[in-house]
């Protein structure tokens, strides 16, 4: 009882797209905007982009600087060092295995909004359908890295949970999760091109529901592929330079 709970209070604390929903409905209502790519934001649009960000999100979330932080105060890092498989991997397994029965219930509510409420908006292409699991999929990669890079700093810092919380302030704001990208003055959207947030969430919710063609998508995943592999890359150089400062034992 208590895991199925803790799995529905998860969902329902990523249900800030929803408020959001509400609150860019009654200021479409009045105007419809028009976004740095010269797409109308409005209407069945504000709809489809936020539950779309709200289900999106139930698939690619990552907790694991939380999880790095506990066990290294705690020491059950040590008993993870002494297993045959690299730490990274349980921590990938145990957070992909939410990912099912998240996405279930995502699915069912959101889902199911979505495409009765929405459904015009949704892409029909093949290929950018093709190339939106390979999206979320790098989304996640994108947001497990980070987690466990700035997990790792709690090797020198004791605790970095307040780091990673400070960081999840900025991307709410970035990402697409808050705000879409879009709607950004056209030089800060074109520099978040170069940060990780877009790559995050923003990529595959735009991918669902701003009708980009195959071309414009899967350069989008080429780049989100880029970031995930430098990512995945800075985190295990900072795990590894971390371990050097380790010392707990038990667990």
């Amino acid at each position: 009882m208590a895991y199925r709970t803790e799995l529905f209070v998860w969902i329902l604390a990523t249900t800030m797209p929803l408020v959001m929903l509400v609150l860019w409905r009654a200021v479409t209502e009045e105007k419809t905007l028009i976004g740095a790519d010269g797409i109308p934001f409005g209407g069945q649009k504000v709809v489809a982009y936020f539950l779309a960000t709200f289900l999106i999100r139930q698939l690619c979330g990552s907790w694991a600087a939380w999880q790095i932080n506990q066990e290294i105060k705690d020491g059950t890092l040590a008993l993870r060092l002494l297993r045959p498989v690299h730490p990274f991997l349980p921590w990938a397994t145990e957070q992909l295995a939410y990912i099912p029965l998240r996405g279930a219930v995502a699915l069912a509510g959101a889902g199911t909004a979505l495409v009765v409420y929405a459904r015009g908006e949704l892409t029909t292409d093949v290929l950018v359908l093709g190339a939106l699991p390979v999206s979320i999929f790098l989304a996640f990669i994108c947001t497990f890295s980070l987690n466990l890079i700035f997990g790792s700093l709690a090797f020198w810092t004791n605790q970095s949970t307040k780091i990673m919380d400070a960081y999840n302030a900025i991307f709410f704001v970035f990402s697409g999760y808050l705000i879409p990208v879009t709607l950004f003055p056209r030089r800060l959207a074109e520099a978040l091109d170069y940060l990780p947030f877009r790559y995050q969430l923003g990529v595959p919710v735009e991918l669902l529901v701003s009708g980009y063609d195959g071309k414009t998508a899967w350069l989008l995943v080429a780049k989100q592929a880029v970031f995930a592999t430098l990512l995945l890359t800075g985190a295990f150089a900072a795990f590894h330079r971390g371990l050097r400062r380790f010392e707990a034992v038990g667990g």
